[in-house]
């Protein structure tokens, strides 16, 4: 039977973004900070206007300033959050940040976006400390995808004032800790800062570069200057909502004039990897951070007075004036990229100075706005891919890579090519490279060495004695890492009378030998040696790198006497000589010839392995000749012998001579 080497297909088609449908969601992070003016719980008359204004700004994390009871926390996370957004929402303990008047805070999120960890407070030179705690999106292990979250309501007053001061220290004192963090770290400060512009001494003290800038703070909307009512910069003023005479009660009225509320970002969460700030445009056309519900045109008066607002509508305009003396404002986060792609790439097999070139995927499985993905990639020795430095935005179709083996030398070739990236979770994604490179073929007329000439003789024999004699070709030293030969075509030339029994039929030769029986067709033979050759065209398999194999070549003769004693000739040989053999290994009929130079008693036969003779060819006293003599395989009883190893051993006076044969199937 054909020898067939057992193959393996891969399919690459879209294979790395299919990946992204099951792969945990990742999005943007949308955080609030919002000043709610004293609320304690008791104002229950405002807390529709919240649902209506959290259902309309939609965060996944809010931090409250003027929080001033536990109870205030319970009823904003169960009146406000869970009524308008039923079983969303958890949050943290209240805090107390301040012991006369009380005021705390709190941190809300939604439990399918983060979790919140670490809650802690830290002391400053200000009338109320600052909460800190650690956000970690649910989407990621890895902390690096989270960031540090500080929360601050600095002391209020004008600039040029002891009050300045005072956030100047309270500043000075967050600087410090925040200069303590590890390089590197993501965070943001937000809250109600009281600043009036950017030459107070606290907005400085964060902005300011340092010897140590670990703690250096970023404000994403760039401002210089003095805002305090100042129209120039009216989109960013977040209090107050409401004018003097149209506030709820409490509240500080005089319209959208101030800009109090701010959020600040680490510079590593503005450096467009991984966690990152995104600066907007994707809602409103607004710029992020983002006064929520401020549209530019409502300077000095009430957020809900005419024009009509147009970037929430009149429902929550009206909704913002009623919850509280200042606007929140929203920060969007790009959540870091998620690798996908293809985790092992089996290229095609090849044959020593082949080609095999394979494709894998890389792609980012987060969803828009996330971070663009960053990688490059890093092949096993080996192998060769792609280098440089590569990006893939969230939610694009995949990149496709190629992948080649090093084809100099054989061998079963794997490795782990990496694709090292910003993903937090897969800094480095393995892909399993494997590839069987194949020597070449070799082509033989014997299966121990190369041999590409033989003789095939039919012997010395008499019309009608004539059997047919095998040829045998051999994929030489065939092994898993050799290349399979294809014999392609067998050509006889020379004398009709030899003809291929059954004619030929390519094939491919593996670890076993193929063979084709030689027929001579001796009808009206006259006594005369004929000839003719049999020349066998090969190559390799037919595998990227294959080439055409050594052409074997047999001389074939046959000689027809007269003499009727068969196994005679006429030429008396003047050598005593014994010849292997051939071919050898054989599946049917073998041919063993000796010479005798005189009249011998000679003894040719076959022993097994246990030493038994099973077959004897040639036996007495016989006179000077060369004999050829075919043995077919079968043992004295007339049955056929079981394949295997045995000796062929001659014995004749001058001469005992043992040679082994393999017997096939």
């Amino acid at each position: 039977m054909p020898f067939r080497r057992p193959s393996i297909v891969v399919s690459l088609a879209a294979a790395a973004f299919a990946l992204a449908t099951v792969a945990a969601p990742a999005h943007a992070l949308r955080v609030a900070t919002w000043n709610i003016a004293r609320y304690d719980g008791s104002q229950t008359s405002l807390e529709p206007s919240m649902r209506t204004v959290i259902n309309g700004m939609n965060p996944d994390v809010i931090v409250l300033e003027e929080l001033d009871s536990a109870t205030g926390r319970d009823r904003f996370l169960n009146n406000v959050l869970n009524t308008a957004q039923p079983g969303q929402w958890s949050a943290t303990s209240w805090v107390q940040l301040q012991s006369f008047p009380v005021e705390g805070g709190a941190i809300f999120y939604k439990t399918a976006a983060v979790t919140v960890s670490g809650l802690t407070t830290i002391s400053t030179s200000g009338p109320r400390d600052v909460p800190t705690c650690f956000i970690q999106p649910t989407a990621y292990v890895s902390p690096a995808a989270g960031f540090q979250m500080f929360s601050v309501h600095l002391k209020a007053g004008g600039p040029g004032t002891a009050d300045s001061t005072t956030r100047r220290l309270e500043c000075t004192d967050i600087r410090n800790y925040l200069n303590g963090l590890a390089p590197g770290t993501n965070f943001m400060l937000g809250g109600d800062t009281n600043f009036y512009g950017d030459q107070e001494g606290g907005y400085a003290r964060l902005i300011e570069s340092q010897l140590n800038n670990n703690g250096r703070l970023k404000d994403p909307n760039g401002l210089s200057g003095t805002w305090h009512q100042n129209s120039s910069y009216v989109q960013w003023f977040t209090q107050s909502p409401c004018l003097s005479g149209d506030c709820p009660s409490g509240f500080t009225g005089g319209g959208l004039d101030d800009r109090f509320d701010i959020w600040f970002t680490s510079y590593g969460m503005e450096d467009g990897v991984a966690l990152d700030y995104a600066p907007g445009g994707a809602i409103n056309s607004s710029v992020y951070p983002w006064a929520y519900g401020n549209d530019n045109q409502h300077y000095k008066i009430a957020v809900n007075s005419a024009p009509t607002n147009s970037t929430v509508g009149q429902t929550i305009a009206d909704a913002l004036h009623a919850s509280s003396d200042h606007l929140p404002v929203l920060i969007v986060l790009a959540l870091p990229p998620k690798i996908v792609g293809d985790s092992e790439l089996d290229l095609a097999t090849i044959i020593v100075g082949g080609i095999s070139a394979g494709t894998f995927q890389v792609a980012n499985g987060a969803v828009q706005p996330a971070s663009a993905l960053h990688y490059s990639l890093t092949a096993p020795a080996g192998f060769v891919t792609q280098n440089g430095s590569f990006t893939r935005n969230a939610g694009a179709l995949p990149n496709n890579h190629s992948a080649h083996v090093d084809a100099s030398s054989p061998g079963f070739k794997s490795g782990a090519l990496y694709v090292n990236s910003d993903d937090p979770d897969s800094s480095a994604k393995p892909v399993q490279l494997s590839c069987t490179v194949l020597r070449h073929a070799s082509a033989s007329l014997d299966s121990a060495s190369v041999l590409v000439t033989t003789p095939l003789d039919f012997g010395q024999h008499v019309v009608g004695q004539f059997s047919d004699m095998p040829v045998r070709v051999f994929d030489q030293g065939w092994d898993a890492l050799e290349a399979g030969l294809s014999v392609d075509s067998g050509t006889l030339t020379g004398d009709s009378r030899f003809s291929i029994v059954g004619g030929f039929n390519p094939t491919l030769i593996g670890g076993i030998g193929q063979t084709w029986s030689i027929h001579f067709d001796d009808t009206n033979a006259t006594a005369q040696t004929y000839t003719a050759t049999l020349t066998f065209a090969t190559s390799d398999e037919p595998y990227d790198g294959g080439t055409s194999q050594a052409s074997l070549t047999v001389n074939i003769s046959a000689t027809v006497t007269s003499d009727v004693a068969g196994v005679k000739g006429r030429t008396i040989p003047k050598v005593l000589a014994f010849y292997p053999p051939r071919p050898n290994p054989v599946a049917t009929n073998v041919e063993i010839a000796f010479d005798l130079p005189h009249a011998a008693p000679a003894s040719l036969a076959v022993f097994d392995l246990a030493g038994r003779r099973i077959a004897t060819l040639a036996s007495g006293t016989l006179e000077a000749d060369h004999y050829a003599i075919a043995w077919d395989g079968r043992g004295d009883g007339g049955g056929r012998v079981a394949p295997g190893l045995y000796f062929v051993r001659f014995v004749t006076p001058g001469m005992h001579r043992t040679t082994r044969l393999v017997m096939l199937p």
